[in-house]
């Protein structure tokens, strides 16, 4: 299999990965923010809806940034296949910045105090996240344009 294939392949598990992980019980959080243990998991995508429609109540005002800016990176997986549609490499080094970034943030996540809250889904989503920017990380120096 070519590294072209591989690169493809690759990019295709993060977003499967990533589109399962917004079915997958992600989280606790009632409606109007408030953060719960063990009551209810709510899936992914409630999850991020969440995040970017209600203020969370018991956060810091850091971690509600935190939290909104990590639901946006869920805009950067939805459009990684661009990766694959558009050959040019500058495309693909600023997807590897981003994908970077929204790795890292996401996984701060569990410095947080509501790390506890936290299901297999979430893990599932962070795994997607640290799979798309691995896969640019390695073929960084594949030439496509």
């Amino acid at each position: 299999m070519n590294r072209d294939a591989r690169f493809s392949r690759h990019v295709l598990i993060a977003w499967i990965l990533w589109a399962v992980s917004l079915l997958l019980p992600a989280a606790g959080i009632r409606q109007g923010g408030a953060l719960i243990r063990n009551d209810v998991l709510l899936p992914g995508w409630q999850v991020a809806l969440a995040a970017e429609s209600e203020p969370l109540r018991g956060m810091s005002v850091a971690g509600r940034i935190a939290v909104r800016i990590m639901g946006l990176t869920n805009l950067l997986m939805l459009v990684s296949p661009v990766t694959e549609v558009v050959r040019r490499r500058a495309v693909r080094q600023g997807f590897l910045v981003l994908a970077i970034g929204a790795a890292g943030l996401n996984a701060s996540a569990l410095l947080f105090n509501f790390a506890s809250l936290l299901s297999y889904g979430y893990w599932v989503w962070l795994t997607s996240f640290i799979v798309l920017a691995s896969t640019l990380w390695r073929y960084r120096s594949l030439r496509r344009d």
